[in-house]
């Protein structure tokens, strides 16, 4: 199984909770919990850091909040667009690719097609407890992050690797959050390697 940005803890979960089912995890570009993940914290915005607070204190109060904070997944069209501009020089080449930007969009269509939702559940679930110790994911996981990536700081792929029993960390000095898209043979090969 591979998780990829916020996909990496739904991959973990599954794994923690169905190991007789998951034979590895792949986790590219992924966070971890930012209470736990050293300096994480720190580095949300303040915006970001009162979102957490309050979902923390009532997650169905702080929903409204939560899909204001992600109203630009409604217009999936303009988000390619929006990360040229906003990310990092390293990942311009990537969505400049038109099957990449086409492969992209109709994701976060199909993503944003009943409105915002899935994703105001999404962060909601990452910013909570994720229920489950990273002791119990006993398969092995391999954690691929890209040193310039400006979504998910490379120090929570340190942490990930440091925590998880059977981990291994991959880092590219070069690449940032769409490493998975350059990758991807290398990381379907790592995973299933043993299945």
């Amino acid at each position: 199984m591979v998780g990829w940005s916020a996909g990496g803890g739904y991959a973990l979960a599954c794994a923690a909770r169905m190991p007789k089912r998951i034979s590895a995890v792949g986790l590219a570009s992924c966070e971890g919990p930012d209470d736990m993940v050293p300096g994480a914290w720190q580095n949300l915005t303040p915006e970001e850091r009162t979102l957490s607070e309050r979902i923390r204190q009532d997650p169905l109060a702080a929903r409204g909040a939560v899909a204001d904070q992600v109203g630009w997944y409604q217009d999936p069209d303009s988000i390619c667009g929006n990360w040229e501009r906003e990310g990092p020089a390293v990942d311009a080449p990537i969505l400049a690719r038109p099957d990449v930007r086409q492969d992209l969009t109709q994701m976060w269509r199909e993503g944003a097609r009943q409105g915002v939702g899935g994703l105001v559940d999404d962060w909601i679930a990452l910013s909570l407890p994720w229920g489950f110790a990273f002791a119990d994911v006993s398969v092995p996981v391999v954690v691929w992050h890209g040193e310039l990536d400006h979504l998910v700081r490379p120090a929570q792929a340190h942490y990930l690797s440091a925590v998880l029993p059977n981990a291994t960390l991959v880092l590219y000095p070069a690449d940032g959050h769409l490493l998975l898209l350059q990758h991807w043979g290398e990381i379907l090969a790592a995973v299933t390697a043993g299945a």
